[in-house]
Formats: C-alpha cells, sequence, structure tokens
C-alpha cells in the first residue's frame, strides 16, 4: 500500500527545488524558510487526513466482508426455514389425508373424538363465537362464522347418527 499524500509531499519537494535552482542564495533562503514553515504544517495535516481516510476505507471494506458472511449465513438459514416449510406442509397433507372428513379439522376435532368432547366444543364454540358477545361492528363476521361452525357441527352429528 502506498504512503498517503505521498504525491503532495513530492509536489513541495519540487516546488523547493525550482525556488533553490532559480533564485539566488541570498533570497532563496528566507522564500524557503517561509514556505517551508506554511505549508510543512498545511501538507502534514493534509497527509493525516488521508491516513485517516486510508484507514476508514479499509475498515469499510473489513465491514461489507463481514456484512457478507452475516448475510451469506441469513441467507442459508432462510433456505433451511424455508426447507422446513415444505416438509411442514407435506407432514399436514399426509395428516389431513389421515385424519378423513375435513369437518372435523374445521372445528378441531378428529373423527375418534368421544362423543362427550364434540358436545363440549360445540358448547365452547357457542359461547365464543355468539355474535351477541362481541361489539356491533363485528357482529356480521361473527355470525356468518357462527354459522360456518354450527353446519360442521351438524354435519359431525349426522355422521355420527
Amino acid at each position: 500500500m502506498q504512503m498517503p499524500g505521498w504525491g503532495l509531499r513530492l509536489g513541495l519537494a519540487m516546488t523547493m527545488l525550482i525556488v533553490l535552482a532559480t533564485l539566488p542564495l541570498m533570497v532563496a533562503g528566507p522564500v524557503l524558510w517561509v514556505l517551508a514553515s506554511q505549508y510543512i504544517r498545511l501538507t502534514e495535516i493534509v497527509v493525516e487526513e488521508l491516513g485517516q481516510q486510508c484507514r476508514t476505507r479499509q475498515r469499510l471494506e473489513e465491514d461489507q466482508e463481514g456484512h457478507a458472511v452475516l448475510l451469506a449465513e441469513r441467507d442459508t438459514r432462510i433456505m433451511s426455514l424455508e426447507t422446513d416449510l415444505v416438509a411442514a406442509r407435506l407432514s399436514a397433507r399426509r395428516t389431513v389425508e389421515r385424519d378423513g372428513d375435513p369437518v372435523y379439522r374445521r372445528v378441531g376435532l378428529s373423527p375418534s373424538a368421544p362423543d362427550w368432547l364434540v358436545k363440549a366444543a360445540r358448547t365452547a364454540y357457542r359461547r365464543r363465537l355468539h355474535p351477541d358477545v362481541h361489539p356491533p361492528h363485528h357482529r356480521p363476521q361473527a355470525h356468518d362464522h357462527y354459522i360456518r361452525v354450527e353446519e360442521a357441527f351438524e354435519r359431525i352429528g349426522r355422521l355420527r347418527a
């Protein structure tokens, strides 16, 4: 890696050489002294700023590499989760096919559930979903949901009779 500010330092050195070569020694000495006193400190400040800029750029590049690693890990985790989701969906489909009638699933029951459990579930659904227990602005949706659940329990009753 190059030293920051080398061009500026080289330019200042060339200017001093030109001044030394073109002016008589009695004039060149004070001119060089003035140049050195004013511009060398300025050069050092600029060089320090350039060095800080280079260090900051290096840190940013290192951070970008670290972020790239984190992004790769995140992408790997996302792919793993997507694979798990596909497996869960396939498993759920197999369970649905195995459990039989979807009307039982609609109310969270199994076809092998005892009659007392079906009756208790129906009572619980009625208490929770009855339109009168909902605020007025939710009653139409609650009524629709209540009707669908009641129809499911009616169908279960017909299947069990």
